[in-house]
């Protein structure tokens, strides 16, 4: 079975715009969690349209940013194995720019 892993970047959007934006035009609801490992608050939704995390493109301990060749997009959202109908609503949103896609086994 193949997994779709897609990164997706704002430039323009906050996280807590984009989980706005995404909740309204994907009928879901992002639970807020804390993690230092994701630099912080960030927002998770996990069900039948896939798993969609929003983080911010954080400063790590050594300085880089977490998506370093990405480093002018703050706002980054992963989306594993996305439901139908999620990537056309993803890639038509206004102010988000598809990173990379990687299909793996």
């Amino acid at each position: 079975m193949k997994h779709a892993y897609y990164l997706y970047g704002s430039t323009l959007l906050d996280s807590r715009t984009l989980r706005e934006s995404l909740e309204a035009a994907l009928e879901v609801r992002f639970e807020r969690r804390d993690s230092d490992y994701r630099g912080g608050e960030y927002f998770r939704f996990q069900g039948a349209k896939g798993l969609l995390t929003i983080e911010t493109n954080y400063t790590d301990e050594d300085g880089c940013p977490v998506e370093e060749d990405f480093s002018d997009h703050g706002t980054l959202l992963y989306a594993s194995d996305p439901g139908l109908g999620v990537v056309p609503v993803l890639n038509g949103l206004a102010g988000l720019d598809l990173l990379r896609f990687d299909e793996l086994e």
